[in-house]
């Protein structure tokens, strides 16, 4: 993407599109994502191969989808450890949200003052984006168990 975005021969859009790219890839956040999609998305393959396989039958199946969600409920747990390896992999060891300005709500006539609480760096990220993929895919895979 560096060598894209210093090539002065392209068009606009396609060096801006390369410098944009290159630039999010050197986020703290991109990098633990990458990390977590890897780890999950490798688990669920090998489930995947052995549940496409002609030798699978109903019990292995219900015993492979049922430790995907063992293994999903685990990625809780692992936060820490992926931002390890994000913060190894990243340029960065600062989330965006501590280097950026913190964004104002508006209000609603009927909201009392003091009565959000705002997360920063961290624990924002864990809440807002980690825990809601997390969420989601035990929501997923509990619906295709239960089907």
């Amino acid at each position: 993407m560096l060598d894209i975005s210093a090539n002065s021969e392209l068009n606009g859009i396609t060096w801006h599109e390369a410098g944009s790219l290159a630039s999010s890839m050197d986020r703290l956040e991109t990098a633990f994502i990458a990390h977590v999609w890897n780890v999950v998305l490798s688990r669920y393959n090998e489930a995947s191969i052995k549940l496409q396989s002609s030798t699978c039958d109903l019990k292995l199946a219900v015993n492979l989808l049922d430790s995907l969600h063992s293994f999903t409920d685990d990625i809780r747990n692992r936060f820490d450890e992926f931002e390890a390896m994000a913060k190894q992999t990243s340029d960065t060891t600062e989330y965006s949200s501590v280097v950026s300005r913190p964004r104002k709500r508006t209000k609603q006539c009927d909201e009392a003052k003091g009565t959000e609480i705002i997360l920063q760096g961290r624990e924002r990220f864990r809440v807002d984006t980690f825990l809601v993929i997390v969420n989601q895919l035990q929501f997923a895979l509990r619906r295709r168990i239960d089907a």
